[in-house]
């Protein structure tokens, strides 16, 4: 089963916590305004990306043995 929606959740999940996170580095560190348009333009760019990646490789992570099998054992 493909995890396309999961990823795509988890993924916005963590860029609305890194947009207010990227703000406040801006305000702390004296960064230009330029510095949070270009981490947003790269949130909006890795949402097809993650999609892609989790479209390309739905079972990245699990093994195709049985439960409770492990290699290796007799």
């Amino acid at each position: 089963m493909r995890r396309v929606v999961i990823v795509l959740a988890i993924y916005l999940a963590v860029a609305f916590v890194v947009l207010p996170a990227t703000d406040w580095a801006r305000r702390l560190f004296a960064l230009p305004g330029l510095f949070s348009d270009l981490v947003r333009i790269g949130l909006a760019l890795g949402i097809p990306a993650a999609g892609v990646l989790a479209w390309m490789y739905p079972t990245l992570g699990q093994s195709d043995l049985p439960r409770g099998d492990t290699p290796g054992e007799e």
